[in-house]
């Protein structure tokens, strides 16, 4: 993920996404459906604790930690975020969490 700022809202999304093309990751999954294991961290104010799932029981957490994982392709997680709800501060927080996995 990246951030662009600008006066305009389209050229702050393009600036962005050209940025993030440079940052790519790649998040091993576990089964191809969860992660390894439990995760707790903290980032900054925010505190996340993630917890693998068995197969069929879906992402239940936080609507931003939803939209990402999908994209990532975890199908199966409970997480629960608490302290600062701060979209930048969960997204870098996540990142942290499952790149140390």
């Amino acid at each position: 993920f990246a951030i662009g700022k600008a006066t305009e809202r389209v050229d702050a999304f393009r600036k962005a996404k050209n940025k993030a093309i440079h940052y790519l990751h790649y998040i091993e999954r576990y089964e191809d459906h969860t992660i390894f294991h439990d995760i707790s961290l903290r980032y900054k104010r925010t505190h996340i604790k993630m917890k693998k799932q068995p197969r069929g029981y879906g992402l239940r957490c936080h609507r931003a930690i939803i939209t990402i994982c999908r994209l990532i392709g975890i199908k199966d997680m409970y997480a629960k975020v608490s302290g600062s709800v701060n979209m930048l501060n969960l997204t870098r927080g996540l990142f942290h969490g499952l790149s140390r996995q």
